[in-house]
């Protein structure tokens, strides 16, 4: 399947905070998904400053989310994150190259 790289909007917020708030609270661990980790929430209103201000990267596969970056237009790295099932297959390189 292949994976699609494009920049996130607000229409995402829901699958972006849906993505981000299920990697970082460790739900996979549950299921034993390796990549899974008790983390920290990034808040939906901080999300929201992410696509409207910063360059905001998700990676797609059959509509669903795989990965999700967010940088300063300086280029500095705020965020990376690649579903723990989905790691080892270049998504994280590809979100830093984009």
């Amino acid at each position: 399947m292949p994976v699609v790289y494009r920049q996130a909007n607000e229409k995402d917020l829901p699958a972006i905070t849906a993505f981000v708030d299920f990697w970082l609270a460790g739900r996979g661990l549950a299921d034993g998904v390796p990549g899974s980790a008790h983390d920290y929430f990034v808040p939906a209103g901080r999300h929201l400053k992410y696509v409207t201000k910063y360059t905001t990267v998700i990676a797609m596969v059959e509509n669903c989310i795989v990965g999700w970056s967010v940088k300063t237009h300086l280029g500095v790295l705020i965020h990376l994150l690649t579903a723990g099932t989905w790691r080892h297959q270049g998504i994280g390189t590809e979100l830093l190259r984009q």
